[in-house]
């Protein structure tokens, strides 16, 4: 899982002053969530990390699509007080035209693996499932490249 969160870190993330070799390397702080029926999570943000993400283990949901259970995950532009403050009909838009809104919703599936930058606002809807929900919990920070490479790192790849 750290891996793909890597790769996922590097496709998104460019080191302006790279020359020959990379400069910095990720750390991976990793740990489990398991969430019983009236878990959920406040607003909240990652301080101090660069991306963030979570991995799902195990839904809960048993292969139901029973809407009722909750436990969406929810994003927040930060950028709606300042949009709403000057007029509330005022809202950017897609490129199709259609609104565009100030929240995400994702519904959670097993093996799913979702990547955010770590100063996006994101909380958890209650989830009301009859089963526990496992989940990884992942925040992704830099630090100076090593001179010599760490082989017991494997979730260590450099920043490109």
């Amino acid at each position: 899982m750290a891996r793909l969160a890597v790769a996922i870190c590097n496709g998104f993330s460019k080191d302006l002053k790279m020359v020959d070799k990379p400069r910095f390397e990720w750390t991976a702080d990793i740990w489990a969530n398991v969430s019983a029926a009236g878990a959920s999570n406040n607003w909240h943000v990652h301080p101090q990390a660069f991306w963030s993400a979570v991995y799902y283990v195990d839904d809960g949901y048993n292969g139901a699509d029973d809407s009722e259970a909750g436990g969406e995950l929810v994003f927040q532009d930060p950028r709606y007080p300042m949009n709403r403050m000057f007029s509330t009909e005022l809202v950017f838009r897609e490129s199709d035209g259609r609104p565009q809104g100030h929240t995400a919703t994702f519904r959670p599936k097993n093996g799913m693996l979702i990547a955010f930058p770590s100063w996006l606002y994101h909380k958890v809807q209650p989830y009301l499932g009859d089963r526990q929900r496992i989940s990884l919990a992942i925040n992704m920070t830099v630090m100076p490249a090593r001179s010599e490479p760490d082989s017991s790192a494997v979730n260590r790849p450099a920043v490109r």
